[in-house]
């Protein structure tokens, strides 16, 4: 009896997915134009403030925030994390087909799959770039020079075009889209958890709902097809891509699982958003620099609270980052306080 090539059973399934999604097509873009259209609404909240890891009950400024200032705090924050998640998406526009026409027959089923996910990334762009012109005023926010991490995939996988068989760089570029997807997730998995329908913008819930029902797919895709590929590329090809792997997970793992909140890359994108919400107008009585305040919580003792949300988020991408190991058979060596508390994390429920 001829066993099913899994890559080919996933194909097919993903095509299910995708018909079944698109009878009731959800596009993206119209609640874009309307929160362009009507900007910040400042008596609703963009996500939970609590997710945002700063001490806003902890600080004697922060605690004394009026609605409409955390109205604009969520909101910028909103936009940043939508601006990023553009970014990312900008990448998949390109390698999504590169990657697609190195494995599969061009123009065939399997080819379309990620070439309809591509379709649905621009909707994605367009309707974030929309949300910033809304909440911050620009949308030229969206690119590798605002999120220079984000620039270390394209240049990764440029690095080892060539040194990878077919499957192999399909495989790779799926697999480091994986990783995006789950700091993706992360952030917009999490952002909204806790908070009151009754407070929150519904253009937000709106527009983090659909996407995230099209980023799950994707992020099927992303693990499934490319450890497919990864067990059909040669066995060089599978060393390479295992480097490279533990590498970018050794990196997620140390800016994310800090038992010190400040030393997280959430932090940092937090007191971020701050720094820039206190340029706008609604904050020009604010007496303090975001510099000056983290310099007051580190005087003062304030520590950065982990919010439950936050904790949650953590151990969902704890699980699926040793969901990916274990897929790939990697052994990742226990290094520093992050990783032994990743492990903590990733032996709990995800």
């Amino acid at each position: 009896m001829d066993q099913v090539d899994p890559v080919d059973k996933l194909l097919r399934r993903q095509i299910k997915l995708f018909e079944h999604a698109h009878r009731t097509p959800i596009e993206l873009k119209g609640f874009g134009l309307t929160m362009k259209r009507e900007g910040i609404d400042k008596s609703k909240l963009y996500c939970n403030p609590d997710f945002l890891l700063l001490p806003l009950r902890e600080c004697p400024y922060l605690s004394t925030l009026r609605p409409e200032q955390l109205s604009v705090l969520t909101a910028y924050y909103f936009a940043r994390a939508y601006s990023e998640i553009a970014t990312s998406e900008s990448v998949a526009l390109r390698y999504n087909m590169e990657a697609s026409a190195a494995v599969f027959p061009l123009y065939s089923d399997n080819y379309m799959v990620l070439f309809h996910e591509t379709a649905e990334e621009f909707d994605h762009i367009i309707t974030f770039r929309n949300v910033c012109q809304a909440l911050i005023g620009r949308g030229d926010v969206i690119g590798g020079e605002f999120f220079p991490h984000l620039k270390a995939v394209p240049a990764m996988l440029e690095r080892y075009r060539g040194k990878l068989c077919d499957n192999g760089f399909g495989s790779m570029y799926l697999l480091m889209r994986y990783i995006l997807n789950l700091a993706l997730k992360q952030l917009e998995g999490f952002m909204t958890a806790g908070l009151d329908e009754k407070v929150a913008s519904p253009l937000a819930l709106q527009i983090v709902a659909g996407h995230a029902e099209d980023e799950a797919r994707h992020l099927t895709t992303s693990l499934e097809l490319g450890i497919g590929l990864f067990r059909r590329a040669t066995p060089r090809s599978r060393e390479l891509i295992s480097g490279a792997m533990r590498i970018t997970m050794y990196s997620m793992i140390d800016k994310r699982f800090s038992g010190d909140a400040a030393a997280t890359w959430n932090f940092e994108t937090g007191l971020g958003v701050l720094q820039r919400a206190l340029q706008h107008p609604e904050f020009a009585d604010f007496p303090l620099s975001a510099e000056a305040l983290r310099d007051l919580w580190a005087s003062e003792g304030i520590a950065i609270p982990a919010s439950a949300e936050f904790e949650r988020s953590r151990r969902w991408i704890a699980g699926q980052l040793r969901r990916l190991a274990e897929s790939m058979e990697l052994a990742l060596t226990p290094q520093g306080e992050a990783f032994e508390r990743y492990l903590t994390y990733a032996q709990g429920p995800a």
